[in-house]
């Protein structure tokens, strides 16, 4: 009987996303955690499996930068990766290496479940028991998933208030590649603050004074949890999306396109399954002030388009990007 052996030494926050998908194709029964013929070296934000009987190897990269682990791509007969460069891609890498677009976390254990599989992996992983891997960081991403975030169920489609925008961002430090990010997000977010006709909420979330200077007046008072940060995003008329840190595909691209929203973007750095389309999944911009409130108010007195956008995105996420259609793609077993 077909069943998937996970490596327990694997990003609980991150990767909840790909076990939601392994457990709809297969089953949660046919999962199990368990060592194996796995790379043993260190690889954060990754999750390696087998399917067995086959013995096919799938390692999922979710690391935010293009870089390829050296050790499971020799292992792997599939190297699943979110942020590809495929410019960058040599020898094994290119008949290995595919995009699978991007994610974000789910709830998919409760507190008891998450605690039970915390420990379990614990004491089989190599890489936290020899203390190459984070025990702090390996028992606070089961406790995340199911604190901070809420299951595959809640990201659908919402009614959108047709003069409401709402925006909460983060700020990158430089070095991680995060200036035009934090810019162009600023130019959103002023853009939409200061337009007649827009009630907009939001800014950038609190980071310690000195983080990434010169954006103290677009950060707002206080932390919004999961659940209000989700409602108010299913309101908002438009939704700006843009590559986040070392140019990847961030959370928010993944999330906008399961809500079926209506998303402004500046042009992606990172391959998809598929493209993105201007004018049939996305609005794009070049970033500037003025060239994101012309889309603004394009999305907002257009209603017909901004109801194209929105459709074609959910059901570019149903398509590409929901778990169980990435899983079924990297494993051949796509109906």
């Amino acid at each position: 009987m077909r069943h998937i052996v996970v490596r327990p030494d694997f990003d609980a926050y991150y990767c909840s996303y790909y076990l939601a998908g392994i457990a709809e194709v297969f089953g949660c029964g046919a999962i199990r955690f368990g060592r194996g013929d796995f790379p043993n070296s260190l690889q954060a934000h990754s999750l390696a499996f087998l399917v067995q009987p086959q013995g096919f190897k799938v390692f999922i990269d979710t690391q935010d930068s293009s870089a390829i682990h050296e050790d499971a791509l020799d292992w792997c007969d599939v190297y699943a990766k979110i942020n590809v460069d495929a410019s960058s891609l040599t020898g094994a890498a290119r008949s290995k290496v595919t995009a699978i677009g991007p994610s974000f976390a789910v709830r998919i254990w409760g507190p008891l479940r998450a605690a039970g599989l915390a420990v379990d992996n614990f004491l089989k992983s190599r890489t936290v028991l020899s203390g190459r891997g984070s025990r702090r960081e390996h028992f606070a991403n089961y406790w995340r998933q199911y604190h901070y975030r809420l299951p595959l169920s809640a990201l659908q489609p919402g009614r959108s208030e047709g003069d409401y925008v709402f925006f909460l961002t983060s700020l990158w430090r430089g070095e991680l590649d995060g200036a035009p990010c934090n810019e162009f997000r600023a130019n959103f977010i002023r853009a939409c603050r200061d337009m007649a006709g827009i009630r907009f909420e939001g800014g950038f979330a609190p980071r310690p004074a000195g983080y990434a200077p010169g954006f103290e007046d677009l950060m707002v008072g206080r932390r919004y949890a999961f659940p209000e940060y989700l409602t108010k995003v299913k309101r908002s008329v438009v939704v700006f999306s843009t590559p986040a840190v070392y140019r990847c595909h961030g959370w928010k691209l993944g999330e906008y396109l399961a809500l079926g929203k209506a998303i402004i973007s500046t042009p992606l750095s990172r391959e998809l399954p598929a493209p993105l389309e201007h004018g049939t999944h996305a609005h794009f911009v070049d970033g500037s002030i003025g060239g994101i409130e012309e889309a603004v108010r394009l999305l907002v007195e257009d209603g017909d388009y901004r109801r194209r956008l929105e459709r074609n995105a959910r059901e570019y996420f149903e398509r590409y990007l929901a778990p169980a259609r990435c899983i079924e793609r990297i494993t051949g077993t796509f109906p």
